[in-house]
């Protein structure tokens, strides 16, 4: 379960090479959690993610609920990035 981060303060625009803490956060996780342990075979469809974001109120992203670890889960969320 990974809980993210995504108060007012995460759209300050203060991490190299992206638009906001927000952002790099985001791509952080994809490559960083999923895609390198991924291809390094330390993770594996049978490891899951569940994406719970906090704004006012803890919000489950319902694409992203007990999902395996796979590049799709990665694309799922660079695609939160945006």
């Amino acid at each position: 379960m990974l809980v993210i981060d995504q108060s007012t303060s995460m759209n300050s625009a203060d991490v190299h090479g992206h638009r906001s803490r927000s952002r790099g956060a985001y791509y952080a996780i994809a490559n960083e959690m999923i895609a390198i342990p991924f291809f390094k075979g330390h993770v594996s469809y049978t490891d899951v993610v569940t994406v719970i974001e906090m704004r006012d109120e803890a919000t489950l992203n319902p694409e992203i609920i007990m999902q395996p670890v796979t590049l799709e889960l990665h694309n799922k969320i660079v695609d939160l990035a945006n």
